[in-house]
């Protein structure tokens, strides 16, 4: 059987498929024994009733944050890193699923993230204005999408003590002349 029949009828992707089929790794000889059969046989199988079909519910944010961890970080996690509590009382684990988030997530994982049980817009937008990849100068999309001013802004509009600004008036007078 090609991997592109594998990959549909058992829902193995091909990049995992690919991995199998190194040499080196330990589900080589199964990878091996699913090439060689046939669709007939595949079918046969599970149609069986002794054979458990499951399903696989794929959620990329539980992707993302658990990627590279030992950790099980679950949805009940990601709701409470995301809870309109104060950012600083916050876990560790909240921390790394917030900074993992804001990092690596887009526009969609946005939408997506806001369909989670117990996380609403308001709880995001107050998690991202208080977290410290807010303060970081590559976050504009993230400033745009939940309203939220970056520090930049904010010391742009402030107003400068009177000395500096006037050593700025001296400055530029300094330079036209």
């Amino acid at each position: 059987m090609k991997k592109a029949d594998i990959t549909k009828k058992m829902g193995i992707p091909s990049s995992t498929l690919k991995d199998w089929s190194n040499s080196n790794d330990w589900r080589y000889d199964f990878s091996q024994l699913l090439q060689k059969m046939t669709s007939e046989e595949l079918e046969k199988i599970m149609s069986r009733p002794d054979v458990q079909k499951r399903s696989v519910k794929y959620h990329r944010l539980l992707h993302i944050v658990n990627r590279n961890t030992k950790l099980d970080i679950d949805l009940s996690d990601i709701a409470n890193a995301f809870s309109k509590s104060d950012f600083q009382q916050k876990s560790e684990l909240s921390h790394l699923i917030v900074d993992r988030f804001f990092r690596e997530c887009d526009r969609d994982d946005y939408q997506k993230l806001l369909r989670v049980p117990g996380i609403d817009q308001e709880g995001v937008k107050l998690t991202y204005a208080q977290s410290p990849v807010s303060r970081a100068p590559f976050h504009q999309e993230w400033d745009n999408l939940l309203g939220v001013c970056s520090i930049a802004e904010i010391q742009k509009t402030k107003k400068q003590p009177k000395a500096i600004e006037f050593i700025e008036q001296r400055r530029a007078l300094k330079n036209h002349v």
